[in-house]
C-alpha cells in the first residue's frame, strides 16, 4: 500500500496529527493488517488501532447486540484498553474491508519518551473520552427534569397556588440547563399539573405533581 496514504490516515488521529515526522515514519513502518467485512478485529485485546482504510463498528461482546461507535480511516480504537491489562467488554468488527495498524503497548510507551507531543495528546484524548463518559453518567444517574422541576415547585410554592419562577436560578440549583428547565415546564403544563404563563407558575393539580416528584 501506498505508504503516504497510510501516513496520511496515521497524521489525521487525535493521538498523532501532530507527531513528530520521525514518529510518523517509525507508525507507517509497522504492518498494516488487512481484514474482510463481518471479521473480528480485535476481541479483548490490549492494543491500539489504527484505521488505515475501510470501516469499522465496536460493538458489545455480547454476540454484538449493542453498537457502542462505528470508526473509518483516520480514527482509532483500543487507546484506554492498551494500559488496561484485562480483556474488554466489546468487540471490533470489519463493517467494510479494512487495513489496521496495530500499536502495542511497549512501543507507546517509547513513543512518549521520544516525542512528549505524542504523550500530550494521548493523554488529552483519555480525557476527553472520560469527560464524555463522565456526562452520560451523570445523565443516567441524574432524576428526570420534570421530577426535579415538580419538587422545586412544590417547595418554592410553601403551599401558594401561584408564583413567579425564576428559571434561571432553578436551573443552577437544580444543576440542570435552562433549556431542560423550559422542556420540563412544557412536561407538567402537557400533563395538566401545571400552568405557565408570564413567568409565573400556576398550579392545577398538586397532588398529580407531588406525586410527580416520587415517580422512579
Amino acid at each position: 500500500m501506498d505508504v503516504s496514504k497510510i501516513k496520511n490516515a496515521i497524521g489525521k488521529t487525535a493521538v498523532f496529527e501532530n507527531c513528530k515526522p520521525s514518529t510518523l515514519d517509525l507508525i507507517s513502518a509497522l504492518p498494516v493488517s488487512e481484514f474482510s467485512s463481518g471479521d473480528i478485529i480485535s476481541s479483548g485485546r490490549q492494543l491500539l488501532g489504527i484505521i488505515v482504510f475501510g470501516k469499522i463498528e465496536i460493538r458489545s461482546s455480547d454476540g454484538g447486540r449493542v453498537l457502542m461507535k462505528s470508526a473509518s480511516a483516520g480514527e482509532m480504537f483500543g487507546a484506554a484498553t492498551v494500559f488496561l491489562g484485562e480483556n474488554t467488554i466489546s468487540d471490533v468488527i470489519a463493517k467494510t474491508k479494512c487495513g489496521i495498524i496495530f500499536v502495542g503497548r511497549e512501543m507507546i510507551e517509547e513513543l512518549f519518551a521520544s516525542d512528549a507531543g505524542v504523550a500530550v495528546s494521548y493523554a488529552e484524548f483519555l480525557s476527553q473520552k472520560v469527560a464524555f463518559l463522565n456526562k452520560k453518567v451523570a445523565s443516567i444517574s441524574s432524576p428526570r427534569a420534570d421530577m426535579a422541576l415538580a419538587s422545586h415547585i412544590i417547595e418554592t410554592a410553601d403551599g401558594k397556588s401561584e408564583f413567579k419562577l425564576n428559571c434561571l436560578a432553578a436551573s443552577k440549583k437544580l444543576g440542570i440547563g435552562r433549556t431542560s428547565v423550559y422542556r420540563a415546564l412544557k412536561t407538567l403544563e402537557d400533563d395538566g399539573l401545571i400552568r405557565f404563563e408570564n413567568g409565573k407558575i400556576i398550579i392545577i393539580d398538586v397532588i398529580g405533581l407531588s406525586s410527580r416528584r416520587n415517580i422512579k
